[in-house]
């Protein structure tokens, strides 16, 4: 039982304004409509990527460039030009290499192809092992490459029977 101030009348009580059902309607399908969107839209993601410097290998400057300009496949073969030309090389040390590797690597996962990221995450691991950015790249990789293969099964034509 509820108890009463003193003085107080039940027609002092007041009663909210019955709900608006037409604007909870509106809200809730705007709600549904944007999550819908969100799970079966494509969207593009803006990523800050760190690629690796090197003095000893002027080219990864060069490659960051066209990176920087969203010219993935030009960066991709500078990257694989420094590579080649930095496995001649007795001046360059493994530490470096790893760093061309990785930046090559880089390349590929965020220019769209992370299949072709992974053997070469996995070299740079190799030349500089314990760097755990290294790994968390490959972790990131196997994560991309799952949301593609979700992607093209989401998207792929229903076969006949």
């Amino acid at each position: 039982m509820l108890a009463k101030a003193a003085g107080q009348t039940m027609e002092d009580d007041l009663t909210d304004a019955p709900p608006d059902r037409s604007k909870l309607e509106r809200e809730a399908v705007a709600e549904v409509v944007a999550k819908f969107s969100a799970a079966i839209q494509p969207t593009t993601e803006m990523r800050e990527v760190q690629f690796v410097l090197d003095d000893a290998v002027p080219q990864l400057q060069t490659g960051l460039g066209w990176a920087q300009h969203g010219d993935w496949t030009k960066a991709q073969a500078t990257f694989n030009a420094a590579i080649h030309d930095s496995e001649k090389s007795a001046r360059v040390s493994a530490g470096t290499l790893s760093k061309v590797y990785l930046d090559a690597a880089l390349s590929y996962e965020y220019g769209g192809e992370p299949e072709k990221a992974l053997p070469l995450l996995e070299k740079a691991y190799s030349l500089a092992p314990g760097n755990g950015r290294i790994l968390d790249e490959m972790e990131n990789v196997k994560r991309m490459r799952a949301e593609l293969k979700q992607l093209a099964e989401q998207n792929a034509t229903p076969q006949a029977h």
